[in-house]
């Protein structure tokens, strides 16, 4: 038998096989089904009650499925629409993202992408009621980007105030882990954009050559392999607002095309001869301190003068211990309910050891000890012995392995995982942090060091 979820879902569509198709599919899966053969029959089941997520057909005569998305966000903004269409072309889908779609998936459906995106759907309606009910403030999808109970976070929340309702840029600054993200996200949600899109790029994670394909695409045939017209970032958040993290990354070359398209605020495609005009608003956000970048030649100071408008710098969490607590039971809430465990709250044992720790890799870290301390747990109250810190061990002095020539594939097949942290640092800040550089001294992939740089929770 299978379990029923706790999760109300209204299916739209006026094609009654897919509508058939699509309801059984999700009540064979444990799910809680409304069916409404119109769209107008959707509008009076949205005006009987509340739904966890709506699922509706994008093309439907008299009232069409962005009409059910708008009532739906009036009743609740928060309340997840996925769209389905046999129209799946990037232009329609970049629209019903603007109107507040959380997804858009096309016909013929697979059960596994329905199942996937009525999951996620599920757990940001379920995290948006949570948070409501909770101190913490909402941020994008119901995320806890900060508690506001440290001096620390209530100055970052009254900036965030300040700023959102205008298009001003802002610059995000601090460690890997604090949330600069969801800052960016929450200035997003608090902003006069909020109903246009929300793109983010990670400037770390794509190769320098691609990132400019990426930011601002290209026409068919502009190179090697494009086979047809691929729009960029800039492009899809036209509108809205697009988030360049890690901005530090960009090569020089890159940082001067990006300064000429936020001060003429146009771009052309790759291969392109059409300039289009932008309306879009910038997050930056960097763990790097730019100002010192801009001092050593590898950051361009007409860029960072252009970006620095208004600037958070978001604090560690070791600097405001008193958020601790509310971010630890959320996050037990929210893995309990991802991991299906009984788990219901924290020993004052724990929540000892939790504040007792630095974290140096910030709540991405407490995040994912958390985690891991559920994972442990079987009954409903996290113990001290199911919370378990990973031990950071750094030594002085250049370890006798790191020799010219050696590689980070032979240091990992002969040191520990602690030695493999240190050597990654001292290569770190002999290149000034410069990654592509540490990539080539250590002998691996830019790929490689980036996710190593994510797991040792370094830079």
């Amino acid at each position: 038998m299978v379990r029923e979820k706790n999760a109300n879902i209204l299916v739209v569509d006026d094609a009654e096989d897919v509508l058939s198709v699509i309801s059984d599919l999700l009540r064979l899966n444990g799910y809680r089904v409304t069916e409404a053969s119109s769209g107008e029959a959707a509008l009076t089941e949205l005006s009987r009650g509340h739904f966890d997520v709506v699922l509706t057909d994008l093309e439907m005569p008299v009232v069409s499925g962005m009409n059910v998305l708008a009532a739906a966000r009036r009743q609740d903004p928060e309340m997840p629409v996925v769209m389905v269409t046999a129209y799946s072309t990037i232009e329609r889908a970049v629209q019903a993202m603007r109107e507040g779609a959380f997804d858009f998936i096309p016909k013929p459906v697979r059960s596994e992408d329905l199942l996937g995106v009525v999951e996620r759907a599920r757990d940001r309606s379920a995290s948006a009621e949570e948070m409501s009910g909770s101190g913490l403030r909402k941020g994008f999808r119901g995320e806890p980007f900060c508690v506001c109970v440290s001096p620390a976070m209530r100055r970052v929340m009254e900036e965030v105030d300040r700023v959102a309702s205008s298009d001003a840029t802002v610059l995000l600054l601090g460690e890997s882990g604090t949330g600069k993200e969801m800052v960016s996200r929450t200035i997003h949600t608090r902003s006069p954009r909020h109903e246009a899109p929300l793109v983010v790029i990670n400037c770390a994670a794509i190769p320098g050559e691609l990132m400019e394909n990426e930011l601002f695409g290209s026409e068919r045939g502009a190179f090697t392999g494009a086979a047809q017209r691929k729009q960029g970032k800039f492009e899809m958040a036209e509108g809205g607002t697009i988030v360049l993290d890690e901005i530090g990354e960009l090569n020089l070359s890159l940082q001067a095309k990006l300064l000429r398209v936020l001060e003429e605020k146009e771009f052309e495609r790759l291969g392109g001869t059409k300039t289009i005009p932008l309306d879009v608003r910038v997050i930056a956000a960097s763990n790097r301190d730019l100002e010192v970048e801009v001092e050593n030649g590898q950051f361009r100071v007409d860029l960072f003068y252009r970006l620095n408008v208004f600037p958070i710098e978001l604090p560690p969490l070791r600097d405001r211990k008193e958020d601790i607590p509310d971010l630890a039971r959320h996050f037990v809430a929210e893995m309990a309910r991802e991991l299906r465990k009984p788990v219901e709250t924290i020993s004052d044992e724990s929540m000892q050891i939790l504040q007792s720790h630095d974290w140096p890799g910030n709540v991405r870290e407490l995040r994912n000890v958390v985690e891991r301390s559920v994972i442990l747990c079987d009954g409903s109250v996290l113990q001290p012995s199911h919370v378990i810190i990973p031990e950071r061990q750094h030594p002085r002095g250049k370890p006798a392995f790191l020799e010219e020539g050696s590689s980070l594939k032979d240091v990992s097949r002969r040191a520990s995982s602690e030695a493999e942290i240190e050597m990654i640092r001292q290569v770190m800040e002999e290149v000034r942090w410069n990654r592509r550089k540490a990539a080539r001294r250590l002998g691996v992939s830019y790929k490689t060091l980036w996710n190593k740089l994510k797991e040792y929770h370094l830079g």
